[in-house]
């Protein structure tokens, strides 16, 4: 297949072109297994940004950089690669990049070997993406993370993922994403996938919990339960800040979040009376 020949080929330029330089690389945010059909690019964490970004150009790469943590390389019949300095996203961390380097293990992506992230900044990778950047889970990375939590799920450092997740204040948004799987799972194969005592430590509230079972599509995430996490995310990150204009500037941004969250709320209730409504002409004729 096309996409997959061309994942290949993208992981061994970029391996190539690092090659002879000190800069230390890892693929994230990808699934690790031997199918690639679905990728459309491939995202690249680096030790060493600037360097990073001066080696990809001298190698035929047209550089566009979207921030200050991120930018979007093309080359002629390779996927795109996008370059990370952080694991970031909406000018927010989720994660230490000195302790995913430091943690990182190898793993094989199209028969490519590579460095990627330890199991548990996988999983806190893939949590904080849905919450924060996506709004929904892709069949994909249900089935990756339900093999992953299937398979190592007993061994995991939970306390690490706790700590990490704590640490960069979206301790709900890692709740919160771990039972929409647990929720899934059950769902799809009528069993539970997280360890007991891990389910005790990420229990949500009834709130949270009666919004994710209710979902009328399971695999969408309530908009009110990402606008909730994205907000305490932002309270949390409010208060690292120095910058005034950089504060007002995203409370701004999340104030339009809250107004469709109104909106959101606004619409259910009605959905619900005119249900209501339409159930009770029904009885009575």
């Amino acid at each position: 297949m096309q996409v997959v020949n061309d994942a290949c080929t993208t992981l061994e330029t970029i391996k190539k072109c690092f090659a002879t330089s000190d800069i230390r690389f890892l693929i994230f945010k990808t699934v690790i297994d031997n199918d690639c059909s679905y990728l459309r690019d491939i995202d690249v964490l680096v030790d060493k940004y600037r360097e990073s970004l001066h080696v990809l150009s001298t190698n035929g790469f047209t550089v566009f950089e979207t921030g200050n943590h991120k930018s979007i390389c093309f080359r002629s019949g390779l996927l795109r690669v996008n370059l990370h300095k952080e694991i970031n996203w909406d000018d927010s961390e989720f994660l230490d990049v000195a302790s995913v380097f430091q943690r990182a293990r190898k793993g094989r992506i199209s028969n490519v070997e590579v460095l990627v992230p330890s199991f548990e900044d996988d999983i806190l990778t893939h949590c904080a993406h849905w919450i924060f950047q996506r709004g929904y889970v892709s069949l994909s990375d249900f089935h990756y993370v339900k093999r992953l939590l299937e398979e190592h799920g007993k061994s995991f450092d939970w306390g690490y993922i706790l700590e990490k997740s704590a640490k960069h204040g979206w301790p709900l948004g890692l709740r919160t994403s771990l039972n929409l799987i647990e929720i899934l799972n059950r769902k799809s194969y009528n069993k539970t996938i997280l360890p007991n005592i891990t389910l005790k430590q990420l229990r949500i509230s009834w709130f949270f919990e009666v919004l994710l079972r209710n979902v009328e599509f399971p695999h969408i995430i309530p908009l009110m339960v990402i606008t909730i996490n994205r907000n305490v995310k932002l309270l949390f990150d409010l208060k690292k800040m120095g910058s005034v204009r950089k504060m007002m500037n995203r409370c701004l941004a999340h104030f339009f979040g809250l107004f469709v969250l109104a909106f959101y709320v606004l619409h259910r209730k009605v959905c619900v009376s005119l249900r209501l409504a339409n159930a009770q002409r029904d009885v009575k004729w």
